[in-house]
């Protein structure tokens, strides 16, 4: 019985460990993507570290940025439209003038981050709330 349980729970985590570089060879390939040809559209970007990088209008509509690290990066100009950076850190960042529509901020760390001229219409701001900035008949 001993040795059924330590040879279940041994295979537990080898099936455990065998999934866990296939999420992390997934989300590397998207980062090399992402950072080779400046977007990465609906990709899975969960937890990343991307610090200090310079993704002027970079194209990650829809794509899932959530708990990731975006410190000091430049995202001028992103099309973030729809994304997901739930639990994000963008502190210091720039995100001047990205387009934000619809995209999820919840509890995102803004510390220092530079939101000039970016569009939030239908934006879920850190603290829940909705932003109605920039909503205009014809971007509803």
């Amino acid at each position: 019985m001993k040795g059924k349980l330590i040879f279940a729970a041994t295979t537990f985590l080898v099936i455990l460990a065998g999934f866990t570089p296939a999420l992390q060879a997934q989300s590397s390939g998207n980062v090399r993507e992402l950072l080779r040809r400046n977007r990465c559209s609906g990709c899975d970007l969960r937890d990343v570290i991307i610090r200090n990088a310079n993704l002027v209008n970079a194209s990650l509509g829809g794509a899932n940025l959530s708990g990731a690290s975006l410190r000091n990066t430049n995202l001028s100009g992103a099309n973030l439209r729809n994304a997901n950076l739930r639990n994000a850190d963008l502190s210091g960042a720039s995100l001047r003038g990205a387009d934000l529509f619809y995209a999820d901020l919840e509890d995102a760390n803004l510390s220092g981050v530079s939101l000039e001229r970016a569009r939030l219409c239908g934006t879920t701001m850190p603290d829940g709330s909705e932003s109605r900035r920039d909503c205009g008949r014809d971007e509803l």
